[in-house]
C-alpha cells in the first residue's frame, strides 16, 4: 500500500540461554546494530552447543561477559576469569572474534576477584579488558 509508511528497523536482539539457574530462563543477547555485532554475556554460567551454533553466524565488534568470580573461584550461576580466557580463545579459534574485536569482563563481586589493575593484568594476557565505571566504548 502506498500510503502506508515503512521504517526500516536497525537493531536485532537475539537471545540465548545463558544456563544462569536451573528455576528460571536466564538469558544472554546478541545485538545487531548499524551493522555492528554485541554480545552482552552477563549472569551466564555456560555456553551450550545450541548456544554457540548461534554465536557461531555472527563475527563480534564487542563482547561482554560476566567475570563475577576470579580465575578459578567459582560459586556457580556465572562465569569467572578462567572461564572467560577459555571461552576468548574458543571465539578467536573459530573466528567469532578477532584482534579488532573489544572484549570486556563484566558484571563483579568481590569473590576470587582482585583490584581493577590485577584484573586487568591477568585479563590482558588472556585477550581481553576489565571494564570499570564510567567507561564508554567508540565502537
Amino acid at each position: 500500500d502506498p500510503n502506508c509508511i515503512t521504517k526500516k528497523i536497525d537493531e536485532v536482539f537475539t537471545a540465548i540461554n545463558s544456563n544462569h539457574d536451573d528455576k528460571c530462563e536466564g538469558l544472554i543477547s546478541i545485538i545487531t546494530y548499524k551493522g555492528k555485532n554485541i554480545l552482552y554475556g552477563t549472569d551466564l554460567l555456560y555456553l551450550d552447543d545450541d548456544a554457540w551454533d548461534i554465536i557461531k553466524k555472527f563475527k563480534f565488534d564487542v563482547v561482554f561477559f560476566d567475570q563475577t568470580y576470579g580465575e578459578g573461584f567459582n560459586a556457580g550461576g556465572h562465569l569467572d576469569a578462567g572461564m572467560i580466557a577459555e571461552y576468548v580463545k574458543y571465539m578467536k579459534e573459530n573466528n567469532i572474534i578477532d584482534d579488532k574485536s573489544l572484549i570486556y569482563g563484566i558484571h563483579f563481586s568481590h569473590e576470587g576477584n582482585g583490584l581493577h589493575n590485577d584484573m586487568e593484568e591477568l585479563a590482558v594476557r588472556n585477550g581481553y579488558h576489565i571494564a570499570y565505571d564510567g567507561m564508554k566504548l567508540e565502537i
